[in-house]
């Protein structure tokens, strides 16, 4: 069985997809992290993991933290030699990216994320390093047009689409109670880390500004951490409505589905969304959903179509929506299942598998 090495975050869920997706099915997996592995795939038989431990406490937040994988390339290189990778496969251009890229070793594939394409190369070092690594690659792939468009400004090489898909099966429309609300509650909900990237301060302002109208039966779900979680927190308690919120905190992926079936109506006013997978899930779980007409999101959801667009930044354009979603079961129930539609025809996690597989593994695979 052929080998394949992923230098990755371990611990991410989505990392953690593809592990369980190709390894022992297709080919044998091995990683190579900086973090320990989720829990999902930390005993699966046959796998090898390298966790490098790093005292990454020395290195700040800043742009040159990324430089803490640069100390790293020593330890690959010996796991590569006892591993013996048939392909080398980065998800991460910037940090995994450097790493693989410092090998030297062919067959090369980069799979860009997001912020690793966006946000890392607002100056000049960080767009030298990505020309770099992309330049050392036998491939690259994006999930999204709009990040093959971004990935495109640093280099002339081909770019393959791999949408990062859903698993239907687990993610499917079910209306499961949540427990820390009313039974009759209507529950507005988002599932994306607690940064101001995602507009987080926006929905709870345009949830607090549905509440003032008397829409008493509304409750609002969050899941996720992340470190402005206890300013948003704190703004539920200025705003008097902290009895009205739950914040569920960071959970495992495998509640994830679950989660998302708690919810009425799904949010995502992100300011910058690469992608959108927790878009697909919420779609793929029936839930119509209101996001913002940016990166990804506007490849994924039409406005009227599958889902409602709202303007960035926009509270109270973000309530006007939200109500006519709370007030409107016929179109709830229209925009939810053309979603659902839209997921299994062209975002269902067998396609990016299949996608994965004959479209680049069997190339550099022969």
């Amino acid at each position: 069985m052929k080998r394949i090495l992923f230098l990755g975050d371990a611990g991410s869920s989505h990392l953690t997809k593809w592990v369980q997706a190709l390894h022992g099915k297709y080919y044998k997996v091995g990683i190579f992290s900086l973090r320990e592995p989720a829990a999902e795939i930390r005993d699966l038989e046959g796998l090898t993991i390298h966790v490098h431990q790093t005292d990454q406490a020395k290195f700040s937040a800043s742009f040159l933290s990324k430089f803490v994988y640069m100390f790293a390339v020593p330890a690959l290189r010996k796991f590569v030699s006892e591993f013996k990778p048939d392909v080398i496969h980065a998800h991460y251009a910037s940090s995994y990216g450097l790493m693989g890229a410092r090998l030297n070793f062919h067959p090369y594939i980069i799979s860009a994320w997001g912020s690793d394409v966006f946000s890392f190369a607002d100056n000049q070092l960080g767009k030298l390093i990505l020309q770099y690594n992309f330049k050392k690659a036998d491939a690259i792939l994006s999930t999204s047009y709009v990040m093959k468009d971004r990935v495109a400004s640093f280099t002339s090489k081909p770019i393959i689409v791999t949408p990062f898909g859903v698993d239907t099966h687990a993610f499917h429309p079910a209306k499961n109670h949540a427990p820390f609300f009313p039974q009759d509650a209507f529950v507005f909900g988002m599932v994306k880390s607690m940064e101001d990237i995602y507009g987080v301060s926006n929905v709870i302002s345009a949830f607090h500004q549905l509440l003032q109208k008397g829409n008493e039966c509304i409750r609002l779900l969050l899941v996720g951490s992340g470190t402005m979680m206890e300013k948003y927190q704190a703004q539920c308690i200025e705003l008097g409505i902290e009895n009205y919120v739950h914040f569920a905190g960071r959970i495992n992926h495998a509640d994830v589905p679950k989660y998302h079936q708690m919810m009425d109506v799904f949010l995502n006013p992100s300011r910058m969304e690469s992608f959108g997978v927790s878009v697909l899930e919420a779609m793929a779980c029936g839930n119509p959903v209101i996001v913002t007409h940016v990166g990804g999101l506007k490849e994924i959801v039409q406005d009227q179509h599958n889902g409602l667009h709202v303007a960035v930044d926009d509270a109270a354009d973000l309530a006007q929506k939200m109500e006519m979603l709370l007030a409107d079961e016929q179109l709830r129930g229209k925009l939810a299942q053309q979603a659902l539609r839209d997921v299994h025809a062209q975002y269902s996690w067998e396609k990016s598998v299949e996608i994965m597989v004959k479209e680049v593994y069997q190339t550099y695979l022969k």
